[in-house]
């Protein structure tokens, strides 16, 4: 691959053509820090709460995601070093839009009027399974 000109310190961008299908398939990997220090892994409670999040955000996502997937579009969340990392790719130049969808899910999470919320009982029981899991792997949660 080859970095393209209009990359700076904070943003890269990749090209590689696809000489096999010659279909524009399209990668977007961004990385959002959170606070000033590692807070998704600075401690057992804030590496808990990130994965917690993690859960009930794909969970209120579901929907966008197998509409995406039906575009054959994907996204995926998960706990980095910084903060969380989001990963989008797909064949679409609907792919930006399914960016806005995700980003914006996120960013609103669990305030009033946002369309990514979760119910208290949905809560408890992604909680629960959490939980499970952490004693499962013989972690006190």
């Amino acid at each position: 691959p080859q970095l393209a000109k209009c990359s700076t310190e904070q943003f890269k961008l990749w090209c590689l053509h696809d000489r096999v299908f010659l279909h524009p398939k399209t990668s977007i990997v961004l990385n959002l820090i959170w606070g000033p220090t590692n807070t998704s892994i600075s401690s057992p409670k804030h590496a808990a709460a990130s994965d917690l999040f993690i859960i009930l955000a794909a969970d209120a996502l579901t929907d966008v995601a197998y509409l995406a997937s039906m575009a054959e579009l994907e996204y995926g969340l998960q706990k980095s070093d910084a903060g969380f990392r989001l990963r989008f790719s797909g064949f679409s130049e609907k792919l930006l839009s399914l960016v806005d969808i995700v980003l914006a899910a996120i960013f609103t999470f669990g305030q009033p009027g946002s369309e990514c919320t979760t119910s208290p009982a949905q809560y408890e029981v992604q909680r629960e399974t959490l939980a499970r899991s952490y004693r499962n792997a013989g972690i006190k949660s």
